[in-house]
């Protein structure tokens, strides 16, 4: 039995090693987050300069703030909508 048991022995996680852990990963990652931030300004821009929104109660156009407004809860809640 101490042969078996020897294999199911569990440590308890460093919440210090795991923070560094996933920091360092973060920082491994950054060209991608990076290159995402880019998508996503530029994919903004093109929908600020040729999409065409409008406000639903003025009918005026609307500022660029609302254009990233508009796209981050886009992006957000795509993938709970199933489009």
């Amino acid at each position: 039995m101490n042969g078996i048991t020897k294999h199911f022995y569990s440590r308890k996680i460093d919440a210090t090693r795991a923070a560094v852990e996933f920091f360092r990963t973060l920082w491994r990652l950054r060209t991608l987050f990076g290159l995402l931030l880019i998508l996503f300004m530029a994919l903004s821009v093109t929908m600020f300069r040729f999409g065409g929104l409008i406000n639903t109660f003025t009918h005026a156009g609307v500022s660029f703030g609302e254009t990233l407004y508009y796209c981050s809860v886009t992006a957000l809640t795509m993938p709970f909508t199933g489009k």
